[in-house]
């Protein structure tokens, strides 16, 4: 990988070594990337999504996306960028027998004729109240 990426959450409830957020939540954080080389980039998205996972068809959802970059991203200077995001009220993460719900904020460098490079986070999203056993597993 040309870069490292990185994307911290600065806010939400920690709980069983995950990230937590209620529907309707604002997610405060930071991407940073630093570039071990000169990457020429179209963009760089930042993204607020869902995905299935488990048996089946796989479907991921796009909430949000910012294009948060554009230009040469040069070696050795970081690039930092601080993001909000709002949650909608559902679909709330879940962890079952055949299908999880995975909440995640993704980061892709769109590089030029190369492969993109890419990270993400994820998150537990879910109201105070609801029973944290069904959530536990939908981000491992």
């Amino acid at each position: 990988m040309n870069a490292t990426l990185e994307i911290t959450l600065l806010n939400g409830t920690r709980e069983n070594g995950r990230v937590r957020f209620r529907p309707g939540e604002i997610i405060r954080g930071q991407v940073t990337i630093t570039p071990h080389a000169n990457i020429p980039c179209e963009h760089v998205y930042l993204r607020l999504l869902w995905r299935t996972q488990g048996r089946g068809d796989r479907y991921q959802h796009k909430i949000a996306e910012e294009d948060i970059f554009q230009g040469t991203l040069k070696k050795g200077v970081p690039l930092v960028r601080e993001f909000t995001l709002a949650l909608p009220q559902e679909p709330w993460s879940y962890a079952g027998t055949l299908l999880h719900i995975v909440w995640g904020i993704e980061v892709q460098v769109d590089v030029r004729q190369a492969r993109d490079i890419r990270t993400s986070v994820s998150f537990l999203m879910r109201p105070d109240g609801a029973r944290a056993s069904t959530f536990l597993e939908a981000t491992k």
